[in-house]
Order: C-alpha cells, then structure tokens, then sequence
C-alpha cells in the first residue's frame, strides 16, 4: 500500500469462544443464574448488525478522517459482540447485542461512538507523547476536569457532526446519556459549537504533522 494511500477499514463482526465463555460466566455469576444468550444466537446478532453496518456505513470512517485530520492505520478493524452488557467498548473493539435489540439505528450510534475512540488510538504515534489527545485536552479543558468528560467533549463534536451528516440533522437522540460527564461534555459542546471543537483540534493535528516533518 502506498504511503498517501486512504486506508478505511473493514469492520468485520465476529463472536470470540473466549468472550463468550467469561461474559457468560460473568453474567450468570451476577444475574443470579440468568440464562445467556447461545452462542448461535449472539453470532445470529453479529450477522444482522454487520449486514446493518453495511447499509449505512457509507462515507462514514472517510469522513471522521478527513474532518480530524488523522488516518486509519488498520485495513481490518474487529468488532467483538457479546450477550447482555449495557453498551459497548473500543479496544478491542465490543459490542452487545443490547444495543442492536433496543434498535438497529440505536446500536448504529453505539457503534460511531467506538470508531471514533478507535482513530485516536490508531494515532498515538503522531507524536512522541503517546497520550498527545489527553495532553490537548488537558491544556484546554484543565487538568482537574474528568478524563471521561474531556475524551468526550471531542468523541461527542465529532459524533455530532457525523450524526448530522449522515443519520439525521436533529441531535437530540445523542444527548440520552444519564452519565454526568456525558451530560457536561454535551453542556459544553452547545456552548462552543460542535464544528469549532473539531476546527480546533485538526488544527492541533496539522502542527503536529508539522512538527514531524521539521
């Protein structure tokens, strides 16, 4: 692959028998027995949120490349699901089928949320300081504010900008979170305008790109 080539990945959707033997083993141990989804049944799920994801992701992963100014560096990213969890985590990539049985466009906003931490961790290289985006938010947002409410001042403006684009102009749908910090960053992105949030920071990645050339 040639070094100025666009990469956008493949998320491929897939079921781990590791996975399934813990979160199963987790969830019966807290759910006072539960029954867990079989195995069958949570890859049925991965099918139907991949066939999903293909139907919508179009223009999707180029666009939150272009407008932070970062890369994707990985031509294939997995996304594991699993049973009953209430949400989703982005490295390794996770998912639940929670999210895809409240609905598919629910699990479709799950999902971006996650890509989006996933290109940042696909840059920690651009500078020697590997936690470069904490350090600009730090600086910007103060060093006393939560690490949850600062990654997601930036995760949410670029979300918000996607949603709008390519879901939906009306955002409302993105502000359902009860997590306090969730709720701020959403406070804070209002008052600022998601599209200057994003401005910034790629700026912020142009001198850095910058800085490596010298």
């Amino acid at each position: 692959m040639r070094e100025n080539e666009v990469i956008v990945p493949k998320i491929v959707f897939d079921v781990s028998w590791i996975y399934y033997r813990i979160w199963k083993n987790l969830y019966q141990g807290f759910s006072f027995g539960a029954q867990y989804p079989e195995y069958e049944e949570i890859a049925e799920c991965g099918r139907k949120m991949e066939e999903y994801w293909n139907q919508k992701k179009r223009g999707i992963l180029k666009e939150i490349a272009f407008i932070t100014g970062l890369k994707w560096t990985r031509e294939i990213i997995p996304c594991f699901v699993i049973g009953p969890y209430p949400g989703a985590f982005s490295h390794p990539l996770t998912i639940s089928s929670d999210t895809y049985a409240i609905s598919p466009k629910h699990f479709l906003g799950i999902l971006i949320h996650e890509l989006i931490h996933n290109i940042f961790i696909d840059n920690v290289a651009l500078s020697k300081d590997r936690r470069w985006v904490m350090a600009y938010l730090d600086e910007k947002y103060g060093e006393e504010a939560s690490y949850d409410l600062k990654i997601h001042i930036l995760v949410h403006a670029i979300h918000a900008h996607i949603h709008s684009r390519f879901i939906d102009k009306d955002l409302k749908t993105l502000f359902i979170s009860r997590n306090p910090d969730y709720q701020k960053s959403w406070e804070i992105i209002q008052e600022e305008g998601y599209e200057n949030i994003i401005h910034d920071f790629a700026d912020y990645v142009r001198e850095l790109r910058q800085r490596r050339c010298k």
